[in-house]
């Protein structure tokens, strides 16, 4: 009942290579703009003046405004960078019922229910958002919270983390620019998009413990 077909299809995408050279990769996705003989598809159906605003849109600027405070303020320390990927995050959260039955994908004959939020969705990056916000809020106040002790309380994966890999001596540092915004000075700041968790901490032993 209420069941509808959601094609499959392939976005594309950019990335970089290890050398920075830019090359395109290609991801499955699902074209939930396909009107079938309704006359309907998945993304006509959603009220989007409803949805949660995406609020990781300005993820990056607000990065690199803190990293150039760090910077005017501590000219000459190192500032190291930290990039966690959760990996195909809209994967991760369930859907109910009514939605999942709304996307069904035919591969040969198979009929394959998609129990997730599927990629090309109208509602997805607006609900996930929900939950990026609170991993990154609570990241946060992990990162500036001074009862906490790495040492005691840390994650079992923590072994995993790499060291820190630091440019070569007699490299200067590079210098920010006044601001023309007022940002608050913080020494460790975490940062979200989609499923990517970002994290600038001033070198210092203490928070680079934090920070992984």
């Amino acid at each position: 009942k209420d069941s509808s077909v959601c094609p499959l299809g392939v976005a594309t995408q950019w990335t970089a290579t290890e050398c920075g050279e830019r090359v395109r990769k290609y991801r499955t996705t699902h074209n939930c703009s396909y009107e079938g003989p309704s006359g309907h598809s998945i993304n006509n159906r959603f009220i989007r003046e409803l949805l949660s605003p995406n609020i990781y849109g300005q993820a990056l600027r607000r990065f690199l405004h803190c990293i150039a405070e760090m910077r005017i303020h501590y000219p000459h320390q190192e500032i190291l960078l930290g990039k966690y990927d959760g990996d195909a995050a809209f994967r991760r959260l369930h859907v109910n019922g009514r939605l999942a039955v709304a996307s069904i994908t035919i591969f040969m004959q198979l009929a394959y229910i998609l129990l997730r939020l599927p990629f090309g969705s109208v509602p997805a990056p607006s609900k996930w958002c929900i939950f990026s916000e609170i991993l990154v809020d609570l990241a946060n106040d992990l990162l500036e919270d001074k009862t906490w002790e790495p040492e005691e309380l840390h994650s079992p994966h923590r072994n995993l983390f790499k060291e820190p890999e630091f440019k070569e001596d007699g490299i200067p540092f590079g210098q920010a620019h006044e601001l023309h915004v007022d940002v608050p000075l913080r020494l460790s700041v975490a940062e979200g998009f989609l499923d990517d968790l970002f994290t600038a901490v001033l070198n210092d032993t203490n928070r680079n413990e934090r920070s992984c």
